[in-house]
């Protein structure tokens, strides 16, 4: 009677171990995924946060529905110009990462300073671009230019994908060592259609 006794609290004390044994090996297992979980979640956040930051930076484009169509969104464009902003309303009509401009290509190097994070000196070096690029509109009279962008354009298709648009300003507004009649890229990106080349001169 007493050795049953004895051998049935052993078998309470040893189920009683073995529960308290799994409970903690649970514990931690739960614990070590929560760690791992913790900085998976941590680092995918990281990621995220940069990639939403560059993206929400660096916009190319954004022009929407006022250049959905190539030609409408080159009249949006030179209309933009003329709003006496120093040009800033053109930027979303440009497709910065791959313009050219009097056969040189600015894009690469706002590509690059994109890549290298320098999201400040880029937006800096655009908006300084959209400016000199938009000082014709100083040498014209808002009425001339504004006459000269509903005569003086005209389309063709590219060689490559998109279309060229030539537009002729008006007198006064062309420099000496300018064509008198100024040629454009238009190429779609996503929905938009946005400028990739200005050409003032000609190309050398």
């Amino acid at each position: 009677m007493k050795s049953s006794r004895v051998l049935l609290i052993m078998i309470l004390l040893f189920v009683q171990m073995a529960c308290s044994s799994e409970e903690k090996s649970q514990k931690e297992s739960v614990s070590t995924e929560s760690a791992q979980t913790k900085v998976l979640r941590q680092n995918t956040n990281e990621k995220k946060s940069v990639f939403e930051r560059k993206r929400s930076e660096v916009l190319v484009g954004g022009c929407d529905s006022a250049c959905a169509d190539y030609k409408e969104a080159f009249v949006n464009y030179l209309q933009a110009a003329l709003q006496g902003d120093g040009g800033a309303q053109t930027i979303a009509f440009l497709e910065t990462s791959e313009m050219v401009f009097n056969s040189v290509r600015m894009g690469d190097g706002w590509v690059e300073l994109w890549r290298n994070d320098n999201i400040e000196q880029r937006r800096n070096e655009i908006a300084n671009f959209a400016q000199t690029a938009h000082s014709w509109v100083e040498r014209g009279t808002l009425d001339s230019l504004n006459v000269s962008i509903q005569n003086n354009i005209t389309f063709s298709e590219d060689d490559g994908p998109g279309f060229l648009a030539f537009y002729k300003p008006p007198s006064g507004v062309v420099d000496d060592n300018e064509m008198s009649e100024w040629r454009y890229r238009i190429q779609k990106r996503g929905w938009e259609w946005l400028i990739s080349e200005i050409q003032y001169v000609e190309s050398p």
